[in-house]
C-alpha cells in the first residue's frame, strides 16, 4: 500500500521530533550514567519504564493505512510519548533502530498455544498444547530445530523508514535480543503440569531432554553468530527484562564494525520462571548447571524475570561467571536475602516494582507507595540498585500517574540513598 502525502509529512514531522529530544543535553549525561551503571560503578539508582504493554494508553490513535508504515509509526511514537509521558532514565536515541524477527523452534515443533476467545486485546494468558506426549519415547525421536527470519518485514521496514525519513534518523542494525529460556521451552514442549509429574515419573527421561534442548540453544546461538544477525547491545539497546546496555566492558558497534559478532561480544538474558513449584534442590539439580554454563556464552548477562531468585541463590545461582551483571528482584522475592547477597558485588539489584501501583485502579497511592520504595532503598543499602517498571498493562485512564512514580522514586533516591 502507498504512503499518502499526508502520511509521509506525519512520518517525518515525528522523526523530527525523537531527533530533537535526543539533542536534549540530559541524554549525553544519561549515556554517562547508564555506562557507569552497568559497568558496576553508578552514582546512584537508575529508572525505567516498559512502556510496551500499557503504550495504547499513551499513544494517539495511529494514522498510517499500510501496515509496515503502522508498525514504523508505533515506534517512533512509543519512543516519544514513552519520553513525554514517563520522564525515567532512558535515553532517545539520535537513530531509527531495525531489529531482524527470527523464530526459533527447537526439534522443529511449532507450539500451539489456546487464548481467549472472548478478550482478543491486550492478552497475558494462555495455555500449551504439549507436543511430547509420551516423554519416555518421543525423547529419542527428536530432530534437528529450525529457524525462520523474517526477512521481507525486516526489508520492507527498513527500506520504508530509509525513503520516509532516512535523512532526519538514520538507521541503525541491532540485533535481536537474546534470551536462554530453558525451562520455559522444557514446560511448553510437555506442559506444565506433565513437566512436574515427570520429575517424579520421568527423571532420566526429563534430564535428556533438559540436556536436548540446552543442546538446541547452543546450536541457535551459533547459528545467529553464523548467519550475521548478531550485533553490538552495550549502547542504547534493549537488553531482555527491561534493561539497556550501555557499558564500556563490551566492543561497541564501531569496534565490531565488518567482524563477526558472537555471544561473547553482548549481553544476553536467563530466566527460570516455570520452575517455582520446584524445591530449589530440584532445580539444582536437574537446570542448574545448564544456566551456569549457558551464562558463561555471554559477555555480560541479566538473571530472572518474575520468578523469586532467593531459594535458588546459594549454592547455585550464586556460582553465576563474571558475566552476571544484573539479578531480578521481583515483588516475589526475598530482598532482605538479596540485599544481602548482592551488597558489595559487581551484581546490580535490579528491583522490579510491583504492577499493581500503576496498573489497578486511576489513582496513584503515593504514600503506599512512597513506603514501598523507601523499603527496597534501605534494604539494598551497600548494592547497585536500578528500578524497572514491568508488566503494566493499563494505566486505567490516568498516563500521569508514571511520571509521578518515577518523581517519587527520584525523591526517595534523594533522601535516602547511601550506595
Amino acid at each position: 500500500m502507498i504512503v499518502s502525502n499526508y502520511e509521509r509529512e506525519y512520518m517525518r514531522e515525528l522523526a523530527n521530533r525523537q531527533r530533537e529530544i535526543a539533542a536534549l543535553p540530559c541524554m549525553k549525561e544519561r549515556e554517562r550514567m547508564w555506562t557507569l551503571h552497568n559497568d558496576a560503578k553508578g552514582e546512584k539508582p537508575l529508572v525505567t519504564v516498559e512502556v510496551r504493554t500499557f503504550i495504547q494508553d499513551l499513544i494517539p490513535e495511529l494514522v498510517c493505512e499500510d501496515e509496515a508504515a503502522r508498525g514504523i509509526e508505533k515506534k517512533l511514537l512509543s519512543t516519544i510519548c514513552g519520553y513525554e509521558y514517563t520522564r525515567d532514565d532512558r535515553v532517545v536515541s539520535d537513530y531509527y533502530a531495525v531489529s531482524p524477527e527470527i523464530d526459533f523452534f527447537p526439534f522443529s515443533i511449532e507450539q500451539v498455544k489456546h487464548r481467549s476467545e472472548k478478550e482478543k486485546t491486550n492478552q497475558v494468558a494462555f495455555s500449551v498444547e504439549p507436543s511430547i506426549t509420551d516423554l519416555e519415547h518421543q525423547v529419542f525421536e527428536l530432530g534437528p530445530s529450525k529457524y525462520h527470519f523474517h526477512k521481507e518485514a525486516f526489508e520492507r521496514e527498513t527500506e520504508l523508514a530509509q525513503e520516509l525519513f532516512g535523512d532526519i534518523l538514520p538507521l541503525r542494525v541491532q540485533g535481536p535480543p537474546l534470551g536462554y529460556y530453558l525451562s520455559k521451552t522444557v514446560m511448553e514442549l510437555l506442559g506444565m503440569e506433565e513437566m512436574l509429574y515427570a520429575f517424579y515419573d520421568y527423571p532420566e527421561e526429563l534430564n535428556l531432554l533438559i540436556k536436548k534442548v540446552d543442546e538446541e540453544y547452543q546450536k541457535y546461538f551459533d547459528y545467529l553468530e553464523q548467519q550475521g544477525f548478531l550485533r553490538s547491545n552495550n549502547e542504547n539497546a534493549l537488553v531482555k527484562m527491561g534493561t539497556v546496555g550501555y557499558t564500556s566492558q563490551l566492543p561497541d558497534w564501531k569496534a565490531l564494525e565488518g567482524k563477526r559478532v558472537t555471544t561473547k561480544d553482548i549481553w544476553g538474558h536467563l530466566n527460570s520462571q516455570e520452575t517455582v513449584s520446584i524445591s530449589p534442590e530440584t532445580f539444582k539439580e536437574f537446570f542448574g548447571s545448564y544456566y551456569l554454563n549457558a551464562a558463561k556464552r555471554f559477555g555480560l548477562c541479566t538473571y530472572g524475570c518474575c520468578e523469586p531468585i532467593h531459594p535458588v541463590w546459594d549454592g547455585c545461582l550464586d556460582r553465576m561467571p563474571e558475566s552476571l551483571r544484573k539479578a531480578s528482584i521481583s515483588p516475589w522475592c526475598d530482598e532482605a536475602v538479596m540485599g544481602e547477597r548482592l551488597r558489595g558485588t559487581s551484581v546490580i539489584y535490579h528491583r522490579k516494582p510491583s504492577a499493581e501501583f500503576l496498573g489497578v485502579g486511576k489513582e496513584l497511592n503515593e504514600e503506599e507507595f512512597r513506603r514501598y520504595i523507601e523499603k527496597t532503598l534501605i534494604l539494598a543499602e551497600g548494592c547497585k540498585v536500578e528500578f524497572s517498571f514491568r508488566d503494566v498493562y493499563t494505566l486505567n485512564g490516568n498516563r500521569e500517574k508514571v511520571a509521578r512514580a518515577v518523581q517519587i522514586v527520584r525523591e526517595c533516591i534523594g533522601r535516602l540513598w547511601k550506595g
